[in-house]
């Protein structure tokens, strides 16, 4: 073979060959930092969550990075580490969750960060691109997780439908426990201790009422279907009628009367007035006869306060009675013998 066939012979396979290393090593990714450079954002949690190198880092659903590496650090709360490689173009903003996403069937569990559109991305606060990123807690999700999220989201309009029939219910009971104590019964005890009337009682009341006016209306109905009550009625309103004019003229007459006796009030005043002084002089006269007889002088005095005088004019006046009836006896006899006696 001559020289310069074995030359480009030798030339085209390290060529292929180069293209070759150069295929395997892109697909095992040993390319990727010079193709797509990357900054590191390490995470701080409790738990893996089936995460594991080579796994896809996605932001909101879009694949940004690749899981570089898992390892374990002396950190009580938070021992495991997660090294992430993330796009240079792609920012994370400070408010970003982690979340493992593992798929149902088979493959490991891959890294996805959420973060609210009104968060801090829409204030610009993002991690820094120098490979300090750090976001530290436990990293939600798996395949249950999953499932219950799903379940959750899908069982929120019943959840809600719950609630709201769970309120419409307190309701109910609310408006059932005011309807029993309207139209419980109530004593007069209980009205009497300044209980307030519920509705039943209002509503017996109001029937009581209503039996009282009927029992007006029959009365009034069998009042003026009676003749003779009607007459008794019209003879009753006539005598009130009269007494009312009678009533009249004696208002009228008292008026007249005292409107005399005002103006005789003077004159009656001047007459009085020598009465008046003649009952004080009697009455001073009287006042000072008392007097005497209460100090024993005069005669009213000594009958007063001499026992002994009044006990003498006692016996004398007993012994004249005793004559009076002796003389009487001796007249009577002196009849019966015939002896005409004249005083």
């Amino acid at each position: 073979m001559r020289e310069g066939v074995r030359n480009f012979m030798t030339g085209l396979v390290a060529i292929i060959a180069l293209i070759g290393l150069a295929f395997l090593l892109m697909s095992f990714g040993e390319l990727d930092p010079l193709l797509h450079p990357r900054y590191k954002l390490t995470l701080k949690s409790d738990n893996a969550a089936g995460l594991r190198p080579g796994g896809t880092v996605e932001f909101n659903g879009v694949p940004v990075g690749v899981v570089d590496s898992v390892y374990m650090e002396q950190d009580p709360d938070f021992p495991v580490r997660i090294i992430c490689l993330i796009d240079n173009t792609t920012r994370i903003p400070l408010d970003a969750k982690p979340f493992a996403a593992t798929p149902l069937i088979g493959g490991s569990a891959g890294l996805q960060l959420q973060a609210p559109t009104n968060g801090e991305n829409a204030l610009g606060h993002y991690f820094p691109t120098d490979d300090r990123a750090e976001i530290v807690g436990p990293i939600r999700g798996g395949m249950f997780a999953q499932i219950t999220e799903q379940l959750d989201q899908r069982m929120k309009p019943l959840s809600d439908s719950l609630e709201k029939f769970n309120r419409l219910s307190d309701t109910y009971i609310a408006l059932g426990n005011n309807l029993n104590n309207l139209l419980q019964p109530q004593s007069e005890h209980d009205l009497a201790t300044g209980e307030q009337p519920n509705l039943r009682t209002a509503v017996v009341r109001l029937n009581d009422a209503l039996d009282q006016a009927r029992e007006g209306l029959s009365l009034a109905k069998s009042f003026l279907g009676d003749e003779q009550m009607r007459a008794d009625a019209r003879n009753s309103v006539e005598k009130a009628k009269h007494l009312i004019d009678l009533t009249t003229t004696a208002v009228e007459k008292y008026t007249k009367l005292a409107e005399a006796l005002q103006a005789n009030a003077e004159d009656l005043t001047k007459h009085l007035l020598p009465v008046s002084d003649s009952m004080a002089a009697t009455l001073e006269d009287v006042r000072r006869l008392a007097k005497l007889a209460s100090e024993g002088k005069g005669t009213m005095g000594l009958l007063l306060n001499n026992p002994d005088l009044y006990n003498s004019l006692n016996d004398t006046a007993i012994r004249l009675e005793r004559t009076l009836v002796q003389i009487q006896v001796l007249v009577e006899k002196l009849k019966q013998e015939g002896v005409n006696i004249h005083f």
